[in-house]
């Protein structure tokens, strides 16, 4: 799978190396502060269920290169959610960008992109996505994607605010 914007490339993941690449994402504790700390086992378990899930699904939380350089800045894509506690069918939009990218409208871009091939190719009905309440960062990426909030669940023992787009709210925003 490739799916390509202005300044990215979201493809299939490969191991070793992109594992690799991740991890080194995910040593910056500014990067993990919102998610769970990892280790390169952890990390390559991770890519593995990616992988996984793109084979079965047709989509995935996709690595995420530079167009310009192929360097390896993060993952953004769709992925299925099935214990996501309000739908076992859901599926999340999500993004983990390295630092060094943050600011830079990246996590936007490719978010767009995952969010047009998961309306406009797979057909889906609705895409969630989901953050730590004080991720003022990623809320705002959702609502510049079109996102709206819809609540408050408990996700992996913690609280997390979630927001969803529609395929008519998707729909009307590319009309």
């Amino acid at each position: 799978m490739r799916l390509e914007t202005e300044r990215l490339i979201l493809r299939s993941w490969r191991l070793p190396q992109d594992a690799e690449a991740l991890q080194r994402i995910y040593d910056d504790p500014e990067v993990v502060r919102t998610l769970s700390p990892m280790t390169l086992p952890r990390t390559e378990e991770q890519v593995r269920r990616f992988m996984a899930r793109e084979a079965e699904d047709g989509f995935t939380a996709w690595a995420a290169e530079l167009r310009e350089t192929g360097q390896l800045v993060g993952r953004i894509g769709i992925l299925r959610q099935p214990k996501w506690p309000l739908d076992a069918e859901a599926v999340e939009v999500g993004w983990t960008v390295a630092r060094p990218w943050w600011d830079r409208g990246l996590a936007t871009e490719g978010g767009r992109a995952s969010l047009a091939f998961g309306f406009e190719t797979i057909g889906l009905d609705r895409v969630i996505s989901f953050t730590l309440p004080h991720n003022v960062a990623s809320r705002r990426v959702m609502e510049k994607l079109g996102l709206t909030h819809r609540g408050e669940a408990i996700w992996a023992d913690q609280p997390h605010v979630w927001y969803a787009i529609d395929r008519e709210a998707w729909e009307a925003r590319i009309e």
